[in-house]
């Protein structure tokens, strides 16, 4: 385990048992740049690899085909809903409050019909498709530690390199577009 430190001016990060004085390491003390710019190759190398069709995808292998067509029944039964609202409130039948208030019942049946986990899964994958944006737009260390966070949950690091990445529980899914396992390849 490491932990990042400062010294300098420099951000670095150290085998916690040698902070601690518990034992000997052999892990030398990395420059925290190094190491971050290994793993934002990497996460820049999975950005250039999602399909454009992703969202669908990833739906399709979240939500059984028969909730997706109920879903989409809803979808148009809420949105009708909303647009006749609209139009009361246009045509001055309703108030302003009320056509507000119908909107936002609408907006969160809308929200109720996908499931909580899906909602991550999309956040993080629209995060990791604009990846290089989002580290761009990230100017403090702890917006970009924060970015790294939410799509990494452990990075392995043996001497100078990165040897291995594990993803965050919500960009699990997405492996499917860039790992392979199996003879069949699922």
């Amino acid at each position: 385990t490491m932990r990042a430190s400062r010294s300098n001016g420099s951000r670095y990060y150290r085998d916690s048992s040698r902070i601690e004085h518990r034992q000997a390491c052999d892990q030398p003390t990395l420059q925290a740049d190094d190491i971050e710019g290994q793993v934002v190759a990497f996460l820049h190398s999975l950005s250039c690899q999602i399909p454009d069709d992703w969202s669908e995808q990833i739906e399709d292998l979240v939500i059984p085909a028969e909730q997706r067509a109920e879903n989409r029944q809803q979808e148009m039964q809420i949105e009708a809903r909303l647009e006749r609202a609209t139009r009361l409130h246009l045509e001055g039948h309703i108030t302003y409050d009320q056509f507000i208030e119908e909107k936002h019942r609408a907006q969160i049946a809308l929200a109720d019909l996908r499931p909580a986990a899906i909602n991550a899964i999309m956040t993080v994958g629209e995060v990791l498709g604009e990846f290089d944006r989002h580290w761009r737009e990230a100017k403090t260390p702890l917006q970009k530690n924060g970015l790294l966070r939410g799509l990494v949950a452990r990075v392995l690091v043996q001497r100078f390199a990165v040897t291995a990445v594990q993803p965050s529980l919500a960009v699990h899914p997405l492996l499917r577009f860039f790992c392979r396992s199996g003879s069949d390849g699922d």
